[in-house]
């Protein structure tokens, strides 16, 4: 080809697509919290998961009781997905004797067992306001500052919001002394 090649573009921005593929990875597993992660994701009205555990003896500092797992769903609000569904999931992909705990509760049935009583919670969304003081000899454009911000904020459930993360993100917008 005698032309110069055009750059192209990329489908999505890298920190996106590492959490995609962190959920592709797990999708085909079974029996672990990433695996029943990454199908809860893939159920319909599901926007994020996360599923915590402990493998101790004892009550984790978060609550989980000891050799149990809560998993924790964001669908919006109202909830999207079916509460049986994500039990269903919780039931096929977790590692027998593991309890689930939550709030939220659904019926996955069982071949041998019949109806099973599987729990989890809902996300809870929180209001996060951030005010910045810009600085800036050349001028910068405010929504230039809030997509940093917005960008830096986590995108799965149960992440928190870190101080640094945001200020840093500022601070990279050019313009922003």
């Amino acid at each position: 080809n005698a032309l110069a090649a055009t750059p192209g573009e990329d489908i999505e921005a890298i920190p996106a697509l590492r959490i995609r593929r962190e959920s592709a990875v797990s999708v085909g597993g079974s029996r672990t919290r990433g695996a029943i992660r990454a199908k809860l994701v893939l159920l319909e009205g599901v926007l994020s998961a996360e599923v915590f555990e402990n493998t101790s003896n004892v009550m984790s500092a978060e609550g989980i009781l000891p050799h149990g797992i809560r998993p924790i769903i964001w669908d919006g609000s109202p909830a999207a997905a079916d509460d049986d569904a994500i039990a269903q999931i919780i039931h096929d992909h977790g590692a027998e004797g593991i309890l689930s705990q939550g709030a939220f509760s659904g019926t996955a049935q069982d071949t041998q067992d019949g109806p099973v009583v599987k729990y989890f919670d809902r996300a809870t969304p929180q209001q996060i306001v951030v005010a910045v003081n810009i600085e800036s000899a050349d001028g910068v454009a405010i929504d230039d500052v809030k997509a940093a911000i917005l960008a830096a904020m986590p995108t799965r459930v149960g992440r928190e919001v870190t101080y640094n993360k945001l200020a840093g993100s500022v601070f990279n917008v050019p313009g922003v002394d």
